[in-house]
């Protein structure tokens, strides 16, 4: 079953102007962070293992903006965010329960690392104001992951999470 759901439209890896819109996504955050959010997490930490530490600092500044809801300036990783789609490839990304069991499905995924991470970052400010702290907050640990995407990943993720909510 599908939880949540996020579209990224992105520039070719080849092309000399990288940029990244947001697409029609459905990020459920209620209550904060909710399957929108454990999504989000899944994607940053599933691009962030393969930034360095330079472009890792402005991830944090990234999201602490998209947090409090500022306007953000550009470039960031050295792409541009933009509102339409035109020209831009598609990639998809769900949070899917199998069997009672997280996953992250990537498969109709084409985004570079860098792309993934933007594009669920500007996805926050797509949520509630009032969901935007908690998932920020799980975002920030997820720019940090350096293991992989799997298993261990969900565990960790639901169990700050829970702790998120119990604040």
């Amino acid at each position: 079953m599908i939880l949540a759901e996020l579209e990224i439209y992105h520039s070719r890896s080849v092309a000399p102007t990288r940029r990244v819109a947001v697409g029609n996504s459905r990020l459920p955050a209620e209550p904060a962070p909710g399957p929108g959010g454990l999504l989000l997490t899944a994607v940053v930490a599933s691009g962030v293992t393969a930034l360095d530490g330079e472009r890792r600092g402005d991830l944090a500044v990234l999201i602490r903006q998209a947090a409090a809801g500022v306007e953000i300036l550009q470039p960031w990783l050295r792409h541009r965010f933009q509102v339409d789609r035109i020209g831009l490839h598609t990639s998809t990304f769900q949070l899917v329960d199998r069997s009672g069991r997280f996953g992250l499905d990537e498969e109709a995924a084409h985004a570079s690392p860098a792309q993934r991470v933007l594009g669920a970052v500007y996805s926050v400010r797509e949520l509630s104001r009032a969901a935007r702290p908690s998932v920020c907050a799980l975002l920030e640990r997820a720019a940090l992951w350096r293991g992989p995407t799997g298993r261990t990943l969900f565990d960790r993720l639901a169990a700050e999470a829970r702790r998120i909510l119990l604040e």
